[in-house]
């Protein structure tokens, strides 16, 4: 539908299906049906053009493989007795595919965790500055996710910081992951890694 959005994983094929009818709603078999896939800005890359043909009940499809953010339209130029019609537009985004480990896993109040992790580009480039990653806990009383601290990656997308846990008594067992921000040029949407857990000790 037109102005329809989609949200996907990093490394996740999509298939795009639509149909192509006449005035009556009946499938208009055999005609073109023109497709054009725009890559998101941060992708030197000219616009990828293919066409499609309606089957017997007017549907068609074209698989779209993993990649980047993208914007798809969708065209039917007319012909054979049968007028333009208006483009539709689809926002595909494609979320940023993040890792996160964590050493050690078992540590006192007071004691660090080093934290390493990597964001994948795929058919991107990994910004001049490094890619912007922030590392987060779940807070358990909101069950929302709150930053701990910022990072950037190196060229290569990996990225290696360390955290120190103050102020915990008893035993506390808390979750973290890393997320990579949107950024301008960057043509992913905003992506997590599989969330970690340590275990602290306090005093």
């Amino acid at each position: 539908a037109a102005g329809s959005d989609l949200t996907v994983d990093y490394g996740t094929a999509v298939e795009l299906r639509g149909r192509l009818t006449d005035a009556q709603g009946v499938g208009v078999a055999d005609r073109s049906v023109a497709v054009v896939v725009r890559a998101a800005a941060g992708i030197g890359r000219a616009p990828e053009r293919r066409r499609v043909v309606s089957d017997r009940a007017g549907r068609f499809a074209l698989r779209l493989p993993p990649g980047s953010s993208r914007r798809v339209i969708v065209a039917f130029h007319g012909g054979g007795g049968f007028a333009p019609v208006r483009a539709r537009s689809l926002a595909l985004r494609v979320r940023a595919g993040v890792s996160l480990t964590a050493s050690p896993r078992r540590l006192d109040t007071g004691e660090s965790v080093t934290l390493t992790g990597s964001v994948r580009p795929g058919p991107a480039r990994i910004p001049s500055r490094g890619k912007l990653v922030t590392v987060q806990y779940l807070e358990r009383a909101s069950g929302r996710w709150r930053p701990a601290l910022v990072v950037r990656t190196g060229a290569r997308g990996r990225f290696k910081a360390r955290y120190r846990f103050r102020y915990i008594t008893g035993a506390a067992r808390i979750r973290l992951r890393a997320t990579a921000l949107p950024e301008a040029g960057w043509p992913y949407a905003s992506g997590s890694s599989a969330p970690v857990t340590v275990t602290v000790h306090g005093g």
